[in-house]
């Protein structure tokens, strides 16, 4: 398995300070952001074609950034007339194949990051109102500090896709797919250089089954939670380790995030395998053949 250090050197572009720009435990850190129509005054890269986002795309791209809020220690604040907010969204003439774009700049003074800027735009050509969640988050992941995990320095080729980064070019060798949320390493890059989100999911939850259809990674940060696949007659892999994946439906189709402690795990009637952690936890295979391990 690739290490944490890894990812995140293959994962982030390098700042010029050694502190994150922001830190779990604070209070969020307010993002503006703002749909643009015409080339925007803050915006240093200079586009041509702008056409204002129907209320659909808005929309998703509203639906991207609270997925987003729910992983990271940031709150995003849609302003309007706004002559410099910190997030400029909008649709452009690409050339080309280029279905986005997104980026950043920012100041510092000595270890502290005093502004950051961001921006994502798409191709006028591309309706982003549905199907092309994959597109908004990866420039999402641009505008917040995210690169391409193929550019040196790289993941290793077997993590370099979908499945484990939605800012991987290459699909989910899995499915086929591309990523349809933040995937297991995009969570972990945005986490050290945002924060994490420590109030997301904090009572007694239960998951069964993914909540998406390509991998659901789960970010959950307190109570005592259940993987629980007791209405499941197939077969299914339950493993409650970070950064592992179970099985619900015959494919790695759900994760837990680094970091994060799921308790128990509860099987279906089928031949089913679950994994412990090394948290205190429950396993219950139910009924069929089952193989019962701790972490």
């Amino acid at each position: 398995m690739v290490t944490r250090a890894e990812i995140q050197e293959a994962m982030l572009y390098a700042l010029a300070v050694p502190d994150p720009v922001h830190s779990t435990g604070d209070p969020p850190r307010v993002i503006t952001y703002q749909f643009e129509s015409a080339q925007p005054p803050d915006l240093w890269n200079s586009y041509s074609g702008w056409t204002a986002m129907t209320s659909g795309e808005m929309a998703a791209v509203r639906s991207a950034l609270d997925l987003v809020e729910t992983l990271i220690n940031v709150t995003f604040v849609e302003v309007t007339g706004s002559a410099d907010p910190d997030f400029n969204f909008g649709k452009v003439t690409l050339p080309g194949s280029i279905a986005g774009y997104g980026g950043y700049r920012y100041s510092h003074n000595g270890s502290a990051v005093l502004a950051w800027d961001s921006f994502a735009v798409y191709d006028n050509t591309i309706d982003i109102s549905s199907g092309q969640l994959s597109l908004i988050l990866h420039e999402i992941g641009h505008g917040l500090g995210l690169k391409h995990p193929f550019d040196a320095p790289a993941l290793p080729a077997a993590y370099e896709n979908n499945k484990y980064t939605v800012m991987s070019y290459d699909p989910n060798p899995d499915t086929g797919k591309d990523s349809d949320a933040m995937m297991l390493f995009d969570i972990l890059a945005l986490q050290t250089r945002w924060g994490e989100n420590d109030g997301h999911a904090a009572g007694d939850d239960v998951y069964d089954g993914p909540r998406n259809p390509t991998v659901d990674v789960i970010w959950d940060t307190g109570g005592t939670d259940t993987l629980d696949a007791s209405a499941r007659s197939n077969p299914v892999r339950l493993d409650l380790r970070p950064a592992r994946f179970s099985q619900f439906d015959g494919r790695d189709d759900l994760a837990i995030a680094y970091g994060v402690r799921i308790e128990n795990a509860v099987g279906g009637s089928g031949d089913d395998r679950l994994v412990g952690s090394n948290a205190a936890n429950t396993l219950q295979g139910g009924a069929g053949n089952d193989r019962i391990s701790g972490g």
